[in-house]
């Protein structure tokens, strides 16, 4: 897969899948359609054979996502309207279920529903750059959909964003658990890497044990209060 329409592209390296959100001009926002699109690619990859992990990251150093295009309204409130899934939903629905590690590569800002993502990531390591926030809630919007992602990683401080709506630094998320390592920009690979062959396996391979319908569960319930009534 390219990017282009997709706002999604995909590299393979020794049974690596590195999945890049491609919208580095909007900070890898992505639309509806995208972030379906995206469930569309979990789901092809779990049926794959001799793949031994995926990383997700941002294309370029600003940003890892930042959540929905905004921009592009008509189609977020068709997604919210809509009786089934939403876009973002179904792409954390999709991404506990295939059946290798995800490992997020926070190279920038990772902020609404980027942080949902993140709550997709069996393990996670940031940039020194990076930036992390619920802000939607600053506007009326509560992150329902992103918070019921997040719960997998079981971090503390996911409650306190999403009451404030403020933005915290890479070393604050790393305390409040939402990621497991941070390092300068050009260290991320090289960490990235290590993760997948060194001692950190095994914390993400206790997460990837959750039950995946407890997370449908979760998003469900999430989606249903985000709706408009």
């Amino acid at each position: 897969m390219t990017g282009g329409a997709t706002g999604l592209s995909l590299a393979r390296q020794d049974g690596v899948a590195t999945i890049f959100l491609d919208h580095p001009e909007r900070a890898n926002a992505l639309d509806p359609a995208e972030f379906h699109a995206l469930a569309e690619l979990f789901a092809a990859l779990a049926s794959e054979g001799g793949l031994r992990a995926i990383v997700l990251t941002g294309r370029g150093e600003r940003a890892f996502c930042a959540g929905l295009n905004l921009a592009n309204g008509a189609a977020i409130r068709q997604d919210l309207s809509s009786s089934g899934p939403t876009g973002l939903g179904a792409a954390l629905r999709a991404a506990t279920r295939v059946g290798v590690p995800i490992l997020g590569r926070i190279n920038g800002a990772c902020v609404a529903g980027g942080m949902g993502l993140l709550g997709s990531c069996d393990y996670a390591v940031a940039s020194t750059g990076a930036r992390f926030g619920l802000p939607e809630v600053t506007h009326g919007i509560y992150p329902g959909v992103a918070m019921a992602g997040l719960w997998r990683r079981g971090a503390p401080g996911v409650v306190r964003l999403a009451d404030t709506g403020a933005l915290i630094d890479a070393d604050a998320a790393l305390d409040a658990g939402l990621v497991e390592e941070i390092c300068p920009p050009m260290e991320l690979d090289g960490r990235i890497a290590a993760a997948l062959d060194g001692r950190a396996r095994k914390s993400f391979q206790a997460r990837m044990q959750l039950d995946p319908r407890v997370i449908d569960r979760r998003m469900a319930q999430a989606e249903a209060c985000t709706r408009p009534r």
